[in-house]
């Protein structure tokens, strides 16, 4: 029973995790997209390019804008199941501490006594 729960432990908070630095990625993209469709606007204005590659452009804009709430709810989703799997109340960010991000819950189930068991394993995953 223990090793089990230890291994949805685990899964979950490298779930967690890996959207975290999904999200991250989808932001630097968000600035790298935006420039790309004021380049293809330019060059549109400049006679160069077709007005396709603007529509190309905010449609990879509008998509990746679009990831971001729903990886962040995904992540919010592991937050509470690790918050469940360690006996914890689910609950927002917002309730624990307004503006806190989601490291914040992590420190705390970092504290937590299982806790040695899945750093060690996420720790060996990487």
């Amino acid at each position: 029973m223990l090793v089990t729960l230890l291994g949805d432990v685990a899964t979950a908070y490298t779930g967690v995790r890996t959207l975290q630095a999904r999200i991250e990625v989808a932001k630097r993209n968000l600035v790298r997209q935006k420039k790309a469709l004021t380049i293809a606007c330019d060059r549109y204005a400049g006679g160069v390019a077709a007005a396709l590659d603007i529509y190309e452009a905010e449609n990879v804009l509008g998509s990746t804008e679009a990831s971001i709430p729903q990886l962040t709810g995904q992540m919010q989703q592991g937050l509470n199941a690790l918050r469940l799997l360690l006996g914890m109340v689910p609950q927002s960010l917002e309730e624990i501490q307004p503006g806190a991000g989601a490291n914040l819950n992590l420190v705390h189930f970092e504290r937590h006594p299982f806790s040695a068991f899945v750093l060690r394993a996420d720790a060996g995953s990487g």
